[in-house]
C-alpha cells in the first residue's frame, strides 16, 4: 500500500480518495504493452509495404502477360506467312519452269525454321509471365493476411492497454458513497491481495432487515410507512418505509 489517507471513524464524501496502491507494477505492464503495440504497428506498416509491392509486381506481371500474348500472336502470324512463302517457292521450284531458284526455297525454309523457334520462345516467355502473375497474386494474398493479422494484434494490444488502464485507475481506492470509515485494517507499506477488505464504510442511509410471521405480512406492502423502535436507544422511534418483501422465508434462502 503506497499511502492511506483516512483514519477510523472519519467522515468521507463519495469519490474521496481513501488509499492508493503502489501503481509501479501496472505502470511497468503498461509500458510493456505500449512497446508491444508500437511493434505491432511497425509490423502492420511492413505488411502494408509488402502488399503494395506485391500489387505493383502483379500489375507489372499482367502487363508482361499482355505483351507476351501479343508477341505470340505476332509470331504465329509471321510463321503462317513464312509457311505460305515456303510452300509457294517449293511448288514453283519443283515445277518444270523452275520459276524460283533453289536459294530462294532455302531462304523461305530457313525463315520458317527461325520463326518456329521464335514462336517457341514467345510461348515460353508467355508461360513465364503467367507464372509470375500467379506468384504475385499469391504474394498479395499472403500480404493481405499479414496485414489482417497485424491489425488484429494492434486491436489486442489496445484491449490490453484499456484493461491495464482500468487496473491502473483502480490503484486509487475511492469512497463509493458518503459515510463513516470503520474497521481500517491497512497501513502504508502493507501488501494487499485481490478481494481483501481494507475498509468498512457505514453509509448515512440505514435499513432494517426484519422477520415477520406470515399472518402479519398480509397487511404489509412496499412503500408503506413504518415506525421502528430500538431498545438500545431507550425506545426512540425512527420513521421509514417498507422497501421490499422477500419472495420466500429466510430459511428457504
Amino acid at each position: 500500500m503506497l499511502k492511506v489517507l483516512v483514519e477510523d471513524n472519519q467522515r468521507v464524501k463519495a469519490g474521496q480518495e481513501l488509499a492508493e496502491i503502489d501503481p509501479l507494477e501496472f505502470e511497468i505492464a503498461r509500458q510493456r504493452l505500449q512497446a508491444a503495440r508500437a511493434q505491432a504497428e511497425a509490423s502492420e506498416a511492413q505488411a502494408r509495404a509488402a502488399l503494395d509491392r506485391s500489387k505493383a509486381e502483379e500489375l507489372q506481371a499482367a502487363a508482361q502477360v499482355t505483351s507476351a500474348e501479343a508477341a505470340v500472336k505476332q509470331t504465329e502470324a509471321q510463321l503462317d506467312l513464312a509457311n505460305v512463302n515456303y510452300r509457294r517457292n517449293s511448288s514453283l521450284f519443283s515445277g518444270g519452269t523452275r520459276a524460283v531458284s533453289e536459294a530462294e526455297v532455302d531462304t523461305t525454309r530457313s525463315i520458317v525454321a527461325t520463326t518456329t523457334a521464335n514462336l517457341e520462345g514467345a510461348k515460353a516467355s508467355l508461360a513465364a509471365a503467367q507464372a509470375k502473375q500467379k506468384t504475385s497474386h499469391a504474394a498479395i494474398e499472403v500480404a493481405e493476411a499479414e496485414v489482417t493479422a497485424a491489425k488484429a494484434n494492434i486491436e489486442a494490444q489496445d484491449a490490453a492497454l484499456r484493461e491495464i488502464g482500468r487496473q491502473f485507475a483502480d490503484t486509487k481506492i475511492l469512497a463509493p458513497a458518503d459515510g463513516l470509515v470503520g474497521n481500517r485494517n491497512i497501513e502504508t507499506g502493507n501488501r494487499v491481495q485481490a478481494g481483501q477488505p481494507v475498509f468498512a464504510l457505514v453509509e448515512d442511509n440505514y435499513w432494517v432487515v426484519a422477520n415477520f410471521k406470515e399472518t402479519q405480512l398480509k397487511s404489509m406492502k412496499p412503500g408503506q410507512d413504518v415506525e421502528i423502535e430500538v431498545d438500545a436507544l431507550d425506545g426512540k422511534a425512527f420513521h421509514g418505509k417498507v422497501e421490499s418483501i422477500a419472495p420466500s422465508r429466510g430459511g428457504q434462502f
